[in-house]
């Protein structure tokens, strides 16, 4: 039995043993061709497309759905301190365009202070100029006096930026001590055998012991 295709009859054919003789019967019509369809869609440039395909491997085209042009979609690009902005459009496909052009901003600079130089205010932005200031101390000023067993302390404020700065006053020397060394100053003077400054050293060890 050779069964039809999509384009051939099919049939039965017999064959003599004996002497080879073959008989056509039973014959059955082709059964044309069974197509399956694969729809290839439009792209924004491109025409759209069914291709028909039968299991025997033959195959046409038909026209689909036409182009559909670009579905552009708008970003905008803001301007910076150094690069201009910008509208970007652009389309699923990958195509894109850029219109509506700004210049750029340019910095917005603040001062330099103490510790810092001059920097662009902008948050985006991280532009420096230049060097810090750096502090400018008022002098040192007494807020805790020593004594002979504790240190004291002293201040100094930037007039600029209020910063502050202290440090240790060290322990007052004990003044008996301080007597002591004048007294042996005094006698060290007294060496060069001169009577007059001998008894200015006396006078003075005098009185500083008569206020103390």
């Amino acid at each position: 039995v050779t069964p039809p295709t999509c384009t051939e009859d099919g049939y039965t054919s017999k064959v003599c043993k004996d002497c080879e003789k073959t008989l056509v019967s039973d014959t059955t019509t082709a059964t044309g061709h069974s197509y399956e369809s694969v729809v290839t869609a439009p792209t924004c440039l491109v025409d759209g497309y069914v291709t028909y395909t039968c299991a025997c491997g033959d195959s046409y085209v038909e026209a689909g759905d036409t182009a559909t042009g670009h579905s552009h979609q708008s970003t905008v690009v803001e301007a910076t301190c150094e690069d201009g902005g910008y509208t970007l459009y652009t389309c699923a496909c990958g195509d894109e365009y850029m219109e509506d052009f700004t210049d750029e901003l340019g910095h917005d600079m603040a001062n330099a202070t103490c510790t810092e130089p001059a920097t662009c205010k902008r948050d985006d932005c991280n532009h420096t100029e230049g060097e810090s200031l750096g502090h400018s101390f008022s002098g040192w000023e007494v807020i805790k006096e020593a004594t002979e067993t504790e240190e004291g302390e002293e201040k100094r404020v930037c007039g600029e930026c209020g910063e502050t700065e202290t440090r240790e006053i060290p322990v007052k020397e004990n003044s008996s001590e301080e007597d002591d060394n004048n007294s042996a100053g005094c006698a060290g003077s007294v060496s060069g055998s001169i009577f007059g400054l001998m008894a200015l050293c006396i006078g003075t060890v005098v009185l500083r012991k008569k206020n103390n």
